[in-house]
């Protein structure tokens, strides 16, 4: 044993642990310790002591305000969640308008800008070359300076407010300063300050590499203003070949403006929506806190003893239903209330009475238990074992009825406590001084820690003393001899006083359990003094009067230790304990300290040892509520940084999202401008799911053709692994109206339910072959999709051949281009066309091939894959065989020029052919690009030039009717005479001959497109003139004659091929034909029509490139536009020179076609008759529709002509006379009330 005069072990002075962690809240209220970490009292800064006293006062009475105001909480939380909604709302709305306004002005920007560039690198080639267009001052002087001092005033002309254009040396390196030249000094337009608005970062990369670089930058005004903007730069030459950058500065003013109106009305909305729903939600939840205040409060009188409250229930709601059981459970209660402390008065009672009846006999047995005791010597041994057996179980006995009497006292509330300043070091002394001889019994030695120094307390010594007695005895009986440690500890406003023992410990849950009255924790234990089983519950009873707490720990086989905790003064509140409840040397601890965890961090985490196998702490009396507090308290605190962190998050998102960038890296502009933007939303498939019907597989894989899959690999995960490899997709493709209706055939279903056969059906409007070329074929689709059963899962074993799609789906997917190729020259007999035009060969290609394949690309490639077969006869390209692209992917540069790499075989080629061949690419690239093509440049495979050609030298090689397109229109007047329309002019008149003159009076007539030569078709329909449009010519002999009876079976209206022949058509019943004039001289030739069939031509027009004729074909009561292929065979033994083949319908729904005129490279204007309602409409020349606005109806129209440039105006002979169609026109204009047959020449 060690009492004050053994060796004392030093006490580390351990702060107070506390139980749980300590909420603001109660840091507020204890005052001082906001600072610490749950340790209060620790050393505060004086000036923060005297903050936290400044603001505790208010700030403890607002956290108080929101801990006990549920509807306040909910008012709040409902406003910071929608103010967070609010604000990320508005981060993705004003994020999504800023993207757009950003992405509309890049757009145009680069469009303004890419012009501005050609311009000024047209000016400058003009300027060097003097042409026309350049001004005197350049073609004399050549001054660099003067000439970027106009060019730049010449850009920005127009672009007040828009833009400013700013020219800057290419040395970027060398300060900008006057030379000799000029050439140097910066110059700009406006009041824009041109160094510092063009980043440097832009400037060095305009200088490194060629190409058009744009980077966000701040651009700075004269007056020290600037604003955000989007600079976009290329290095240029100037009029002397001098490399200079010129630079296009966008503002984002007008954009900042509709961000900031669209932030100002979002904010508002915001601020009305975050107040609309607070007000909402204080409305809701006063209607459901009312009456749960109410409750509270009645609840609140119910536990101070007045149990007739009730609460007050209107209506029949779940508030009514919660009224009405609280007022069952409250009469309930009270009367439980009623029996319990009644019997509760009868229990006091009877132990009163029972321990006061029973002092007097136990004196009288005491006194002759003593007496017997006292001679036990006289008698033998067994009677004087007896006597000393009674003498104990009456000092028991009286044990017993002193602890139920203090018992009483506690039940009864009678209890009073005699405190008064101690020294627990005293008390101690005096226990362990008691128990000494216990423990020499036992063989335990009793040790004390941490009395060095005093441990003061108010305390009543008597009860300390029973407690702390209590537990040194406990522990001696139940630490199997091992010693035992009592701790004494004093910090803060607390002192504590814990024994431990080592003896067998407590098992989980006993520890909750061991204050019970009459508990044992094991009833097999031997216990040297007995018990009453009463005395932990005195203890605590005395501990809680104390407002201390008492509390125990133990694990098995570890022993246990009981902590007795009181606060220094007799009204102080505790706040934690000097001492850790679970021990240092406890088995946790120790496997902590073996880990290198402190067992400081072990102590606090005792807080839920029943999870972990071990007796935890029990806190008795007013603790509990605290450590309620503290937990809840502790558990809602991250919440708050967390849902403040993520509002802060949204307003800087906002903040960002909330103007337009005025900074950023530099970027490359890809200007290869293509009519089609690609702006469609990409469609994926979706694979096939397990368990999936037949019927779903094919829905499935119908859906999973018409996505942007360049290979169908989710289309072909529908088709067993043979049907994958035998289907080929692009073989053909059909064309329903509709799409296709699959529908399962019930009789081909399989007994063994492995194979199925489903049903595709439809309307067919057309198909694409694997040329991809487009032909009309309205007829009903019917085909048959076989399934199998594959590894337990349905798939097509048959699938449909090639695709099948409906037109929406046709027209999103794919998209008209036209091919080129040379018209295979004619025979030396024939004059007409020769080689060295080109013709148009329209195909569709899918608009999405591959992520690294763009259209222009894939153009290319059909374009070097040759014509297709329908017009393979008559066309040839001039690519070698085998000529394949070197590159994997082709684009316009930022000037529309296309650079092509070719292969060995397409590089062995001389330089005439190579000419024609970069003129095929350039037409055919010239649809894909919103601006003109400016060149096409060859080169081999290592890089080096083949050829260059540019726009003007590819021209050579247009048809006709493009080379020079003619500015007039022409017409017949009421009396059958010529007349013209000048170009721009609004009246007409006649042309000069005598087809102007009236020495011929016409019913048709045809230009020819030089517009020296007409030729014309008396009113009479039988006869054909020609004469030259010239004054004083003479009509001269009739060319043809019909034998027709009526003018409506004569000779058709003629029409002109672009090498100056003449085709007609005699529509006599008995004798139809269709006849040729090689120059217009020469005597009528048959041609030979082998498809035609019984039809019968009724009017024609042959296109500008004399390989392809549009003829209007009478068969029986229907009469339709058909395509033909002109061949010229050279007229050898048994074969026509020329002979016009392979007609192909061009419109299959019209029912009656009265007029067609071409009206482009493949494109037709149609008159014509459907469901008997007239319709006017272009249409391809393979009968596909074509993408444009709808043509505005017209009264009446008979006639229509076109020309084949496309921004030339359409003619049409109608009942109100005359009318024109401008390009961008939608209204159709009266040209003359009295005239017929209007024509381009043609």
């Amino acid at each position: 044993m060690a009492g004050h005069g053994a060796a004392p072990e030093r006490n580390e002075g351990r702060p107070v642990d506390p139980v749980g962690r300590i909420s603001l809240y109660d840091r507020l209220r204890q005052g001082g310790g906001l600072l610490q970490d749950g340790a209060p009292g620790g050393p505060v800064n004086p000036l923060l002591r005297m903050v936290l006293r400044w603001v505790r006062r208010p700030l403890l009475a607002a956290l108080r305000l929101w801990r006990r105001n549920i509807q306040l909480r909910v008012v709040a939380s409902t406003l910071l969640m929608s103010l967070g909604v609010v604000l990320l709302l508005g981060v993705v709305v004003i994020g999504q308008v800023r993207n757009g306004l950003q992405d509309a002005k890049t757009s145009a920007a680069q469009s303004q800008a890419a012009g501005g560039f050609r311009v000024a690198q047209d000016k400058a080639d003009a300027d060097a070359r003097g042409e026309p267009g350049a001004t005197a001052g350049s073609r004399v002087q050549l001054n660099s300076g003067v000439w970027l001092t106009d060019l730049v005033q010449q850009l920005a002309s127009g672009g007040q407010g828009v833009y400013s254009v700013v020219a800057l040396g290419s040395d970027t390196e060398q300060p900008f300063v006057d030379d000799s030249s000029g050439t140097r000094a910066p110059r700009s337009s406006g009041d824009v300050q041109p160094e510092e608005s063009v980043p440097q970062a832009l400037r060095d990369s305009v200088d490194a590499e060629p190409g058009t670089y744009m980077q966000h930058t701040r651009i700075l005004r004269s007056s020290g203003a600037g604003e955000p903007g989007l600079a976009i730069g290329k290095q240029l030459n100037d009029v002397n070949g001098n490399p200079y950058q010129l630079y296009y500065l966008f503002p984002f003013t007008q954009e900042e403006k509709s961000l900031s109106l669209v932030k100002t009305t979002l904010a508002t909305a915001g601020v009305f929506v975050v107040v609309l729903l607070g007000a909402i939600a204080w409305v809701v939840v006063r209607q459901v806190v009312t009456p749960v205040r109410m409750a509270a409060g009645i609840s609140e009188r119910l536990a101070a003893g007045l149990l007739q409250e009730r609460m007050k229930v209107t209506g029949e709601d779940d508030i009514a239903r919660l009224g009405e059981s609280f007022n069952k459970m409250a009469q309930n209660l009270q009367h439980k209330i009623q029996q319990l402390e009644e019997l509760s008065r009868m229990q006091r009672r009877f132990v009163s009475d029972v321990s006061h009846e029973l002092r007097t006999p136990l004196t009288t047995v005491r006194m002759a238990a003593e007496v017997i005791h006292d001679v036990r010597e006289d008698f033998d041994p067994v009677t004087a074992r007896s006597a000393e057996l009674l003498r104990g179980q009456v000092d028991r006995f009286e044990s017993l009825l002193s602890d139920l009497l203090e018992i009483s006292r506690f039940d009864a509330g009678a209890a009073a406590l005699e405190a008064e300043p101690i020294d627990l070091r005293t008390v101690v002394d005096q226990v362990i001084e008691g128990a000494e001889p216990l423990a020499e019994n036992k063989g335990s030695r009793i040790v004390v820690r941490g009395a060095e120094q005093p441990v003061i307390a108010e305390a009543d010594p008597r009860r300390i003393e029973r407690v702390l007695r209590n537990l040194v005895v406990n522990a001696v009986e139940h630490g199997e001899g091992r010693d035992v440690v009592v701790r004494l500890a004093a910090a803060g406003g607390a002192v504590a006083v814990a024994v431990r023992d080592y003896g067998v410990g407590l098992k989980p849950g006993e520890a909750t359990r061991v204050f019970n009255r009459f508990w044992r924790a094991d009833p097999a234990r031997a216990r040297t003094t007995g018990g009453t089983g009463l005395g932990l519950s005195i203890a605590v009873e005395d501990a809680r009067l104390h407002g201390g707490w008492l509390q125990a720990w133990g694990e098995p086989g570890g022993g246990s230790q009981f902590r007795l905790t009181l606060p220094r003064t007799a009204d102080g509140t505790l706040r934690g304990s000097p001492i850790p409840l679970e021990p240092e040397d406890s088995r946790r601890n120790r496997e902590q300290a073996q880990d290198g965890v402190p067992a400081e961090q072990g102590a606090t985490r005792a807080a839920a040892p029943a999870a972990r196998g071990r007796a935890g702490l029990t806190t008795i009396g007013r603790t509990a509520r605290v450590m309620s507090d503290q937990r809840r308290w502790g558990r809602r605190r991250p919440g708050g940084p967390v849902r403040a962190g993520a509002l802060v998050l949204c307003g800087g998102l906002l903040a960002g999202c909330a103007s337009m960038p005025d900074s950023g890296g530099v970027r490359q502009v890809d200007v290869s401008q293509r009519a089609d933007a690609d702006a469609q939303v990409r469609v994926f498939g979706l694979p096939p799911r397990k368990g999936e019907l037949p019927a779903d597989i094919v829905r499935g894989f119908l859906e999973a053709t018409t996505s942007d899959e360049a290979d169908f690999r989710t289309a072909r995960q529908y088709l067993t692994k043979e049907a994958s490899r035998r289907w080929r997709p692009s073989s053909v493709t059909t064309v329903l109206a509709d799409g296709p209706v699959p529908r399962m055939d019930p009789r081909a279903v399989d007994r063994q339910d492995d194979s199925a056969v489903a049903v595709l059906s439809g309307d067919q409007i057309a198909s694409v072959d694997q040329d991809q070329a487009y032909r009309p074929a309205e007829a009903e689709y019917e085909t048959r999709v076989r399934l199998a059963k594959v590894g337990g899962e349905w798939r097509i074993d048959q699938p449909p051949e090639g695709l099948v799609l409906g037109r929406s789906d046709f027209e999103r997917i794919y998209r008209p281009v036209n091919k080129y190729y040379f018209a295979v020259p004619g025979s030396q007999e024939d004059s007409g066309t020769g080689g060295d035009v080109l013709v148009a060969d329209p195909v569709y290609l899918r608009k999405r091939i591959g992520k690294r394949e763009d259209f222009v690309t894939s153009t290319v490639k059909a374009l070097l894959k040759g014509p297709s077969s329908w017009l393979d006869p008559v066309v040839e390209s001039k690519f070698p065989a085998g000529t394949r692209l070197a590159d994997e992917t082709l684009s316009l540069d930022d000037s529309n020029g296309l650079r092509v790499r070719l292969n060995d075989r397409g590089a062995r080629v001389g330089p005439v052919q190579c000419n024609q061949m970069a003129a095929q690419l350039l037409f055919a690239v010239q649809d894909l690009a919103s601006a003109q093509v400016r060149q096409v440049d060859l080169v081999d495979p290592k890089g080096a030039r083949l050829c260059v050609v540019n726009r003007g030298q590819a021209d050579a090689y247009a048809p006709a009717g493009l080379r020079e397109p003619s500015e007039r229109q022409y017409f017949l007047d009421a009396r059958g005479r010529l007349a013209s329309l000048p170009p721009g002019g609004e009246v007409p008149s006649l042309v000069a001959g005598p087809f102007g003159d009236g020495q011929v009076a016409l019913r048709s007539v045809a230009v020819a497109r030089s517009e020296r030569l007409a030729a014309g078709v008396s009113q009479d329909g039988r006869s054909l003139y020609m004469a030259p449009i010239e004054t004083g010519a003479e009509p001269g002999e009739v060319l043809l004659r019909s034998r027709a009876g009526r003018a409506e079976d004569g000779l058709s209206r003629p029409s002109w091929d672009g090498s100056g022949n003449l085709w007609i058509a005699d529509r006599d019943p008995e004798s139809p034909r269709l006849l040729y004039l090689a120059r217009g001289a020469e005597e009528p030739r048959e041609i030979v029509v082998p498809s035609l069939g019984d039809g019968r031509i009724e009017g024609l027009r042959v296109a500008s490139d004399g390989v392809r004729i549009a003829l209007v074909v009478k068969r029986g009561e229907r009469t339709s536009l058909e395509l033909g292929r002109i061949e010229r065979t050279g007229g050898g033994p048994g074969t026509p020179p020329l002979s016009v083949n392979d007609l192909r319908p061009v419109t299959p729904r019209l029912e009656h076609v009265e007029s067609a005129s071409w009206a482009g490279v493949s494109r037709l204007v149609v008159v014509g008759r459907a469901s008997g309602v007239q319709q006017l409409q272009y249409v391809r020349t393979d009968g596909s529709a074509v993408n444009t606005p709808p043509l505005p109806g017209a009264n009446g129209v008979t006639a229509v002509a076109a020309s084949e440039d496309e921004d030339k105006p359409l003619l049409a002979d109608s009942e109100d006379g005359i009318v024109r169609l401008p390009p961008m026109g939608a209204n159709w204009q009266l040209v003359t009330e009295k005239g017929s047959e209007p024509v381009y020449p043609g």
